[in-house]
């Protein structure tokens, strides 16, 4: 699952796809000559017998499913994410996202940037590593699926 999962967009594609099938559905399960009907079965050579209802009925049973594929997906994305934010806390993207921006930083090694950037890593991570881009990078390679914070010490409100 991905938080893609949660857009707009796929939540969009999602009721188009089902509108769609619902359509499919109403023209084979009423048969509308007025859209064609007759025509597209003489032209495939069919008789407009049961057949037409049973296709129709089947896009129903096709639009239930991708409905309720459509809503598992959402709720499958959102328990991932609320248990990825108990697992690894409430900012986790936010934080890892910041590490890669600071890596880049730091491979940069344009002076004052990158001891800027090694201060903020050391910090984030809680990792003491030398300003070397190249420890940094394989560390965080070999930790970025278990990466959690640096738990600093009690904050001023906790005295």
């Amino acid at each position: 699952m991905d938080r893609s999962d949660l857009s707009a967009s796929n939540w969009f594609s999602s009721r188009a796809v089902v509108g769609l099938l619902v359509l499919a559905g109403v023209f084979y399960g009423l048969r509308p000559d007025w859209l064609g009907y007759g025509m597209l079965t003489k032209a495939l050579g069919g008789e407009a017998s049961l057949q037409g209802l049973g296709l129709g009925v089947a896009f129903f049973v096709l639009a239930a499913q991708s409905w309720e594929k459509a809503s598992i997906r959402v709720q499958m994305a959102e328990t991932l994410e609320a248990l990825h934010q108990l697992l690894y806390g409430k900012d986790y993207r936010r934080d890892r996202e910041a590490i890669e921006i600071l890596l880049a930083a730091l491979e940069a090694q344009t002076g004052e940037n990158a001891k800027t950037a090694h201060a903020h890593l050391v910090r984030l991570t809680g990792q003491n590593f030398a300003q070397d881009p190249k420890v940094w990078r394989s560390w965080w390679e070999a930790n970025k699926k278990t990466f959690e914070k640096a738990r600093g010490g009690p904050s001023p409100g906790d005295a």
